[in-house]
């Protein structure tokens, strides 16, 4: 079961995804059905959902982030996470492992290994609450 979990999306960004998905369509569409175009659309369609939102999940032990689908996901055991940064904004979040959308706040996760996963989120209090009732350090 999950302590936390949230979907982080923008209209805008959907659109922006979705359009390559319409003229994909459109050229299919006039030229006539043919099976590498047909898969091609697919592809595109399957890429675009995946990309235009974030899911983000705590667990006892873990911490998800992932696409919408959740075809490209990193989970991150607890136990190997050093300390987690939040600050405001979305646009200079940047990490090795990155997952970025238009939100309120951005998200660093440093792990003991050296490695860092940063993410956006809309609902920050929420998630350092959670992270902090498992007993991760968390800079808010």
């Amino acid at each position: 079961m999950s302590l936390y979990e949230e979907t982080v999306g923008s209209r805008l960004l959907k659109a922006l995804f979705l359009l390559p998905v319409v003229v994909l369509a459109v050229t299919i569409a006039s030229s006539g059905p043919k099976l590498p175009g047909l898969l091609s659309a697919v592809l595109v369609f399957v890429i675009a959902l995946e990309a235009h939102q974030l899911r983000i999940t705590v667990d006892e032990d873990k911490l998800t982030v992932g696409g919408r689908l959740g075809i490209i996901r990193k989970k991150v055991p607890l136990a190997d996470i050093e300390e987690v940064e939040i600050s405001p904004g979305w646009a200079t979040c940047r990490a090795a492992i990155h997952f970025n959308v238009p939100a309120k706040a951005c998200v660093i996760v440093k792990r003991k290994r050296g490695s860092t996963l940063s993410f956006t989120t809309n609902r920050p209090d929420e998630l350092a609450a959670a992270l902090k009732s498992l007993g991760v350090q968390v800079n808010y």
